[in-house]
């Protein structure tokens, strides 16, 4: 599966309305359904043995990755830009220390600096499994 930058827009000022009047103006639970999932834009990323993370990003061959051992609410509006990439990466055991290479997908989180005026990778999450990684995309995709 291809992945390409997914610009992340500001939040749109909208009125606010009670749940149960929405429920009542569309009386269906598809629109209900997309409020409940995408309304506040977090990406949940669950523990697992295939997912891991790093805040600390320079290139691929010098990130160690950590797993991640709890589950994650990731908020994807405070990113600029996001981007997906897949390649051999160095992942650490719970104690911190080099592990082994896996092969897998990463998303990267990007955050502009206004002292240095350029993007920055803020955080990253690898993928070895393919499902997490369906899961996180789909998400990132429908905003």
């Amino acid at each position: 599966m291809d992945c390409h930058l997914i610009p992340v827009y500001p939040p749109m000022h909208s009125k606010k309305r009670k749940l149960s009047d929405e429920m009542n103006d569309n009386d269906h639970t598809p629109a209900m359904e997309d409020t409940i999932a995408c309304g506040r834009q977090f990406l949940h990323i669950p523990h697992s043995d295939k997912v891991y993370q790093t805040e600390e990003w320079c290139t691929a061959d010098s990130a160690l990755f950590h797993p991640v051992t709890d589950d994650l609410m990731v908020n994807v509006r405070s990113v600029e830009q996001i981007s997906c990439a897949d390649g051999h990466y160095f992942v650490a055991d719970h104690s911190g220390k080099y592990s082994r290479t896996v092969t897998g997908k990463v998303i990267h989180f990007w955050r502009y600096d206004k002292t240095q005026r350029k993007l920055y990778v803020s955080r990253s999450f690898l993928f070895t499994g393919v499902q997490e990684y369906l899961a996180a995309h789909r998400f990132l995709q429908r905003i």
